[in-house]
């Protein structure tokens, strides 16, 4: 729900880790900048701008709105962390993969247990690294010491 919300800077994985994080639109409405910040993939800007867009009276009326038409905003089981052989570790994904859309990776990962970021942080296992890769996302992880996962071994993660 959180992704059809177009709030800046909030894709498909970061509407998902926020849901997962906070559980119900309501918690993160709450929230402060600084707790959405412990959210994975998400630095200061990027709190700041989601902070924002839930102060503003116009937005928080459009929730309201949604709820009053039967909306649900609330995390339901199929969000709800998965228990895997990927849990505990954390990916980000940068560039075009062959074989599945960079959605569909994350999917796929998440349904084994492990967390998708948008950004490379210290808490980051490995980068998945396709076509074309972001050059800051690839900066940061060579930098951070963050294993670079190229798509055949993304695949054998996928299947062990």
């Amino acid at each position: 729900m959180l992704f059809g919300l177009n709030i800046p800077d909030v894709g498909w994985v970061t509407a998902q880790n926020l849901a997962r994080h906070f559980e119900t639109i309501d918690r993160l409405i709450a929230a402060k900048q600084e707790d959405i910040e412990e959210v994975d993939g998400i630095g200061p800007d990027r709190a700041e701008s989601i902070a924002e867009w839930f102060a503003d009276d116009a937005n928080r009326a459009l929730v309201a709105e949604l709820r009053e038409l039967g909306l649900r905003f609330e995390i339901g089981d199929e969000l709800k962390p998965v228990e895997g052989p990927l849990s505990g570790k954390t990916y980000v994904i940068t560039g075009t993969l062959e074989g599945l859309t960079r959605d569909e990776a994350a999917a796929a990962l998440v349904a084994r247990g492990a967390k998708v970021g948008n950004s490379v942080s210290g808490k980051t296992t490995g980068l998945i690294v396709g076509e074309e890769p972001g050059n800051s996302k690839l900066t940061k992880a060579r930098k951070q010491d963050v294993p670079l996962v190229d798509e055949a071994a993304l695949n054998e993660l996928l299947r062990g």
